[in-house]
C-alpha cells in the first residue's frame, strides 16, 4: 500500500490527517474498527488501515493494534 492510498483512507475514515498522524496519537490512542454489512468497498478501505495500522505499529516496536469490534 502506498502512502498516498493510506493518507487517503485515513482522511476519509478518520479524524486524522494522515496516516503518520494515527500511528503517533498520544494517549495511548488505538483506533477501533466497525465493518458495515454489504459495504464492501468501505469495509476494504477499513481492513486495509488496520492491517497497514497493525503492521506499521509493529515494525515500529509499539505494542498498539487497532481495535476490531466485531470480527
Amino acid at each position: 500500500m502506498t502512502t498516498a492510498y493510506l493518507n487517503e483512507i485515513t482522511t476519509k475514515l478518520s479524524s486524522f490527517g494522515s496516516f503518520g498522524e494515527l500511528l503517533n496519537a498520544g494517549g495511548n490512542y488505538r483506533p477501533s474498527i466497525y465493518l458495515k454489512n454489504g459495504d464492501h468497498k468501505n469495509n476494504r478501505a477499513k481492513m486495509d488501515l488496520v492491517t497497514a495500522y497493525d503492521d506499521a505499529q509493529q515494525q515500529r516496536g509499539d505494542n498498539r493494534r487497532a481495535f476490531r469490534g466485531n470480527w
